[in-house]
């Protein structure tokens, strides 16, 4: 079970959401905190959610936001690092005045 159930697991809070990227499947989440709830407490959120409460699934994403690709059978966690986004931007600018 845990080594091919759970390892293809998303580890998500109940307001998550899904977005297929490039033939991907991705689950976007808030980064969550150490607390823990049990499964009564997070099906209750989870259907009880709004859409303002979900996690946006815009690329890229802004702090406080993970996502979670499963590539192969495991998940992969990436976090978004606003200053590398910002420095590659920077590099495609130099590099498309420079032309």
């Amino acid at each position: 079970m845990r080594e091919y159930y759970l390892s293809q697991s998303f580890y998500v809070s109940p307001y998550h959401a899904f977005e297929m990227i490039e033939s991907i499947w991705c689950a976007f989440d808030y980064k969550q905190l150490d607390d823990e709830i049990d499964d009564e407490e997070f099906a209750r959120l989870f259907i009880d959610r709004t859409s303002d409460q979900m996690t946006p699934t815009s690329v890229p994403w802004d702090d406080g936001i993970v996502a979670y690709a499963a590539i192969g059978n495991r998940i992969h966690e990436f976090e978004y690092d606003a200053s590398l986004a910002e420095a590659s931007k920077s590099s495609e600018s130099k590099t498309s005045t420079e032309s």
